[in-house]
């Protein structure tokens, strides 16, 4: 995998995965993370990788991905031999594993990132009917239910941080900033764990100009 590139903008999906290779300590070598802007994603090169035009993407020979969670996959299976931060085919958690993975990437990181990006608009532009609406499901059930989820565990599933936690961190960004972790301690909690991590601030922060 000496050829590959995993194409990263700072604060949108591609930061769990970049803090993932960070936590296994992967290098340039195997994996260089090429930052890219909202602006650079739309140039020719770039869609000659990810047609749509979105964060993440990913290169290595003539394979490319771009899909979050097929690249997240891709990764683990192929660096995380030593399954530390997802459990291997038929462990006893594997299950749940798959269950957090898809939920996250799936339910829960569009539904709070399209909340967190109306809420962005001047407040003259947003739809007050529809940010109460998202705002009353995460904190009646969405919420919840990963907090049920999470029970009294350090992580998600148990006291060493997976992928699925680091996968979580983006859309508990998202809800933090909106407030929406005051009422759920426990997620507020595990929000806190996996942002002080060093590799949170390295994946999540732009590089200097």
């Amino acid at each position: 995998m000496a050829s590959a590139t995993l194409y990263h903008i700072p604060r949108t999906i591609s930061s769990p995965i970049v803090q993932m290779l960070l936590e296994l300590g992967i290098g340039e070598d195997q994996v260089k993370v090429q930052e890219m802007t909202f602006q650079s994603i739309k140039l020719p090169d770039y869609l000659a990788v990810n047609p749509m035009g979105t964060s993440p993407a990913f290169k290595d020979g003539d394979l490319c991905l771009y899909e979050s969670g097929a690249i997240t996959c891709h990764l683990l299976e192929t660096l995380d031999t030593e399954h530390k931060l997802h459990p291997a085919p038929g462990a006893p958690n594997r299950a749940l594993y798959l269950q957090h993975f898809f939920f996250v990437l799936t339910t829960a990181y569009p539904f709070l990132a399209k909340l967190f990006i109306h809420t962005l608009q001047p407040a003259e532009k947003q739809d007050a009917q529809f940010v109460a609406d998202c705002k009353a499901k995460w904190v009646d059930v969405m919420g919840p239910s990963l907090a049920a989820a999470l029970g009294d565990k350090s992580f998600l599933l148990g006291e060493e941080a997976s992928a699925v936690d680091f996968l979580l961190g983006k859309p508990l960004n998202n809800a933090n900033a909106l407030g929406l972790l005051d009422t759920l301690p426990t997620l507020k909690a595990l929000f806190e764990r996996i942002s002080a991590m060093d590799s949170f601030a390295k994946a999540y922060t732009p590089a200097a100009k």
